[in-house]
């Protein structure tokens, strides 16, 4: 199964970053969001703090610490 392809018809904006907080993906949704909210379609490369709060950026850098150091389990979370 591509991830990718499911990702992409979801209607739920995802976007996936490396470990030094650089977008990765965006799947269709988010693309369509990010447009209408920061008139920018494509964030693939970008720092996650240019389209979030210091406190939400924060709070990622935080929880993918606690995660690396294996002190947290990450299903899922909503930053915002």
């Amino acid at each position: 199964m591509d991830i990718t392809k499911m990702f992409e018809n979801l209607n739920a904006a995802i976007v996936a970053s490396n470990a030094d907080f650089k977008v990765i993906y965006q799947n269709r949704k988010c693309r369509e969001l990010f447009k209408e909210v920061f008139n920018r379609e494509d964030y693939t490369g970008a720092d996650l703090s240019e389209c979030h709060t210091q406190e939400t950026t924060d709070k990622a850098k935080k929880y993918f610490n606690e995660y690396r150091e294996k002190t947290r389990d990450l299903d899922y979370y909503v930053y915002g």
